[in-house]
């Protein structure tokens, strides 16, 4: 913010004695409320799927892994065979930003994909035409996907894409759909800081969740004192002295 730019900006005045006192040293920095980062849609996914399927069918498969797998760019590039545990289910990255070794699961689609390029040295040793020269051919990297995507939402006509973004879908639907817990999610996806996989929690006070709160009251029913107040539809009421009567 630009009071935290100020601050800093006048105490180095002050150290260098261009200024006796740093006026903004007690001005409070802004706060406001960070907005939940952006995701796709189902119906965005099928629309841009559906494009690079037409116009861009080399990128359908690692698309549809990011999708399903939350991985960086440069992790689904640089797998190897030996990542791929087939008969356990899962996914083990190596050369991740955070220099730690992550363990992601893999579903039936991203499996079935994997069974189909086995045949290939490296899972995404894959080949694609230069934009630039018509005959020379060159591998996938980050820059070139993260073009595409974004080429192929424009086709769909999906507004603000970015291939990173699928992180954040895979995120969501961890939480929200398989209903995984806060530290699984993180420790699927990677986030470095679970404050990160925090923004992607639904609004905590959504119809669905308090719909799904009285559900632990009923469990703590029988604990309660038989004369102790209930909820009669929104209001509190004080149960009958003799409820048969």
């Amino acid at each position: 913010s630009y009071v935290g730019t100020l601050r800093t900006v006048f105490s180095m005045a002050k150290r260098w004695k261009y200024v006796v006192e740093n006026p903004f040293s007690d001005v409070p920095l802004p706060k406001w409320e960070k907005p939940r980062p952006r995701t796709y849609s189902i119906e965005e996914i099928r629309a841009i799927l559906r494009m690079t399927a037409q116009h861009a069918p080399e990128c359908l498969d690692i698309f549809l892994v990011y999708l399903l797998t939350g991985m960086r760019a440069s992790e689904a590039i640089r797998l190897e065979w030996q990542d791929i545990h087939f008969e356990q289910g899962y996914i083990e990255l190596k050369q991740t930003k955070g220099k730690k070794i992550r363990y992601v699961p893999m579903g039936p689609i991203v499996r079935a994909i994997f069974l189909r390029r086995r045949s290939a040295v490296r899972p995404f040793d894959t080949f694609v035409r230069s934009s630039t020269h018509r005959k020379q051919q060159r591998k996938f990297d980050g820059m070139f996907l993260s073009k595409q995507w974004k080429r192929m939402a424009n086709l769909a006509g999906v507004p603000d894409a970015q291939l990173k973004r699928t992180r954040g879908t895979y995120a969501t639907a961890l939480l929200e759909v398989a209903n995984v817990s806060l530290l699984a999610a993180q420790s699927i996806v990677g986030h470095a800081d679970i404050e990160t996989t925090k923004q992607y929690y639904f609004n905590p006070l959504s119809e669905d969740i308090l719909e799904k709160i009285p559900a632990i009251d009923a469990m703590f029913q029988d604990l309660l004192p038989q004369k102790t107040e209930q909820i009669v539809g929104n209001k509190w009421a004080t149960p009958p002295e003799n409820p048969r009567n």
